[in-house]
């Protein structure tokens, strides 16, 4: 590019700036995701331009067809600042100043930058909630898989209750629904349109701002043009969210790399997601869900930085709202990546029921399920059968004994004695019946809980919902899709 180009905003009032002062200041590494929405927002700003009577229709044309001459991979000139000021450059190169230097007309960088960065967000919070969607998609078909998996749940790290593997990882669908309805939430708040509100106070020039907004597919206008070219809360929204997606898809990370141990050894990592060591080399190490975990703390840091970055701005617009782009593209590229590659692993995973079950059967984990046998079966309170089941834990412990199942008649008797000075007149058989695992599980019918039928619902419910948030989500997409396809039709 001829160094005349760099004349387009210092002129001699500024004169030439040092390559390493430009470098230092230049955004145009975090740009580069914005050239094709930069390209998009000028030609729909040249259309409106022609249609307001602002510029000519020959003009218009010229420009246009420089626009769509223009490659959205271009090598783009730090000395010329950012995206908005090469791509013009590039105009006025193919069409000369006198026409090409006319499409700046009514439109500054601050309304352009804040419209370039909601139209590639826009498809950004989607893709992620497309692939989010594969994701539940996969932990539903898992889930499909393992409604009579038999496995400890755990509080605090320690045996709790017998659930199935189908029921834990149905409630990883839970949170990850959310995070999918919160993105298309944010849809609607990232699809405003600043376009017009030039540098901060619009422009005398009778622009239309409702056609630009039509023209690049956005629900509305901001209606106040200082917080159209400052307001950033979009972008700590859209972070926000990715970080809550990271949140889960450590936590379900975290399982997997605890499960897949020797400890554990509930399951088994497709190869490809694991790493071997350089000296030890019976190693298996799950490298991919332990990256995840780590790089769900850099996208924390994306949002921390963002919040910190513009607390005390005053308005309306600063360069420090430059140094949020990165950030934005960084905290996608993680998330967006994070998904895709939990997605594959869970698809890649083996399951070793016969463990899972060994720690329920072999276990205390049955020991709720005692005490609210003794108040079924008997005129005793809860906080009452309580205690005598902790006795009776105790009991078995003292005796070297490892699982409730162990109890026996005897001991079952003495414990009352000592505990509420009475023998209780049950069946006994009923009572080890009741401290069976599975037949724990099979007894929780409750709405949202553990049992083979009510698993199997509540994968059904979710399968229907999942299909109306893809087809909400494709009907987006779709849009911005048909918005791109009409917008290249003017030329």
């Amino acid at each position: 590019m001829d160094d005349s180009s760099v004349d387009l905003l210092r002129h001699k009032r500024l004169g030439k700036q040092p390559k390493d002062i430009a470098d230092f200041s230049s955004s145009i590494d975090s740009d580069r995701r914005l050239v094709n929405a930069v390209i998009d927002i000028n030609k729909a700003h040249c259309i409106m331009l022609v249609e307001c009577n602002i510029i000519d229709d020959k003009t218009s044309k010229q420009i246009l067809k420089a626009l769509n001459a223009l490659d959205p991979e271009m090598e783009l000139d730090p000395m010329l600042e950012d995206a908005h000021m090469n791509v013009e450059a590039r105009v006025i190169e193919k069409i000369g100043e006198d026409i090409g230097g006319r499409i700046h007309t009514a439109k500054s960088r601050n309304d352009q930058q804040n419209t370039a960065l909601r139209i590639v967000t826009r498809e950004d919070i989607l893709l992620v909630a497309k692939n989010l969607v594969a994701l539940i998609k996969t932990l539903l078909n898992f889930a499909k898989v393992h409604v009579d998996t038999l496995m400890p749940g755990y509080t605090h790290l320690q045996h709790a209750q017998p659930i199935t593997l189908a029921h834990h990882f149905l409630s990883h669908v839970n949170a990850l629904f959310r995070n999918v309805d919160r993105l298309i939430d944010a849809f609607p708040r990232v699809n405003v349109c600043p376009m017009g509100a030039a540098a901060l106070a619009t422009t005398t020039f009778p622009i239309s701002r409702e056609r630009i907004s039509e023209l690049l597919g956005f629900n509305k206008l901001m209606d106040n043009s200082i917080d159209a070219v400052a307001s950033r809360d979009f972008l700590l929204e859209v972070l926000s969210i990715y970080s809550m997606v990271m949140l889960y898809l450590s936590q379900i990370s975290e399982e997997l790399i605890l499960w897949s141990t020797s400890e554990f050894s509930y399951l088994e990592l497709p190869d490809m997601f694991t790493s071997t060591s350089s000296i030890m080399p019976q190693k298996k190490n799950a490298s991919v869900p332990e990256l995840i975990r780590a790089k769900a703390a850099t996208v924390f840091g994306d949002l921390m930085t963002s919040l910190s970055m513009i607390k005390a701005l005053p308005l309306s617009y600063n360069l420090d709202l430059q140094e949020l782009t990165k950030y934005l593209w960084h905290g996608f590229e993680i998330t967006y990546s994070s998904v895709n590659m939990l997605t594959e692993c869970i698809e890649g995973m083996s399951v070793n029921k016969n463990r899972m079950k060994e720690m329920c059967v072999n276990s205390f984990i049955t020991a709720t399920d005692l005490a609210d046998f003794l108040v079924s079966h008997t005129q005793l309170p809860f906080r009452t059968t309580h205690r005598l089941v902790s006795n009776i834990v105790l009991a078995l412990l003292e005796m070297g004994r490892k699982k409730l199942t162990d109890l026996d008649k005897n001991l079952f008797d003495k414990i009352c004695l000592e505990t509420i000075n009475n023998k209780l007149d049950i069946d006994f058989n009923k009572l080890i019946q009741a401290i069976d695992p599975m037949e724990s599980v099979k007894s929780r019918k409750i709405i949202s809980g553990p049992s083979p039928d009510t698993v199997r619902s509540a994968i059904m419910n979710k399968e229907k919902e999942l299909e109306k948030l893809m087809n909400k989500i494709s009907s987006l997409i779709a849009f911005l899709e048909q918005v791109k396809e009409k917008l290249a039709t003017f030329s």
